[in-house]
């Protein structure tokens, strides 16, 4: 059976690359003013640190190509992806549909993992999940601002 933070997670990143289809390659990498990012950073971002946190605990972790850490990884920006291999946004929607089929078969590892360290007061996979969900849902919250600010009408296509 299905979890709570399962079935939420899945809720949210349905929703999420609902919202991504709806944009093409050239809206997904303008950054409107007042945005220190754009709709395919914040896309790649969430493909990244789900992995960087959940893929220790799962039994078949994720390689992803090291330009992707580059590119995407907190403090990164795509004013510094020139010299890096950055994939279009229907790869990233791809590899965030992978990524859910992935925690579905990872999901009872990861559950219930005990973190090696306390992650902002959470202890187990389940609970970094759930935080997880949350950030995936700030971020389609600023991927809909940027859509809102580019005078995009229909942010889910």
């Amino acid at each position: 059976m299905m979890s709570g933070a399962l079935k939420a997670c899945h809720f949210w990143r349905e929703r999420l690359t609902q919202s991504l289809e709806a944009a093409d390659e050239e809206l997904a990498c303008r950054i409107p003013d007042g945005f220190s990012n754009n709709i395919k950073w914040n896309a790649g971002h969430i493909l990244v640190n789900f992995y960087e946190k959940t893929g220790t605990l799962a039994d078949r972790a994720v390689d992803l190509p090291a330009d992707y850490q580059k590119a995407f990884s907190k403090g990164t920006s795509p004013e510094h992806w020139a010299d890096l291999d950055v994939p279009e946004l229907t790869r990233i929607i791809a590899l965030l549909k992978e990524q859910a089929e992935w925690l579905d078969q990872q999901s009872e590892q990861i559950f219930t993992a005990k973190l090696e360290k306390s992650f902002r007061g959470m202890d187990t996979g389940e609970e970094l999940v759930q935080f997880l969900t949350a950030h995936d849902c700030l971020h389609l919250g600023v991927i809909n601002s940027i859509k809102n600010a580019s005078n995009v009408k229909n942010v889910w296509g």
